[in-house]
């Protein structure tokens, strides 16, 4: 299971909006998988943003004791005012 959120849980000066998220349906042959993201700046000033993607593993060996979520990959972006930019965050497999 994968979740994007946004930085700060919503303490960021600016508003964003996360639209048109999308996950590669293969992985490559040197394990790795990509996540693209359009973030929309809500406001009329360009702002930094910070894309963060967490993940959480399915039967796990540690049963309730792994960690819900775990954050593996972020990146951070300009996002000028009243636009999107599009952001790509690449993660490695740990097979």
């Amino acid at each position: 299971m994968i979740w994007i959120l946004q930085s700060g849980y919503g303490l960021s000066y600016g508003n964003y909006e996360y639209r048109s998220i999308q996950c590669s349906n293969t992985v490559s042959s040197d394990k790795l998988f990509t996540v693209t993201v359009e973030v929309a700046n809500l406001t009329d000033k360009e702002h930094y943003e910070v894309v963060q993607l967490y993940a959480q593993a399915v039967d796990s060996p540690y049963g309730n004791a792994a960690a819900k979520k775990q954050l593996i990959s972020f990146e951070k972006v300009l996002v000028p005012a009243a636009s999107s930019a599009y952001v790509e965050l690449t993660v490695a497999l740990r097979i």
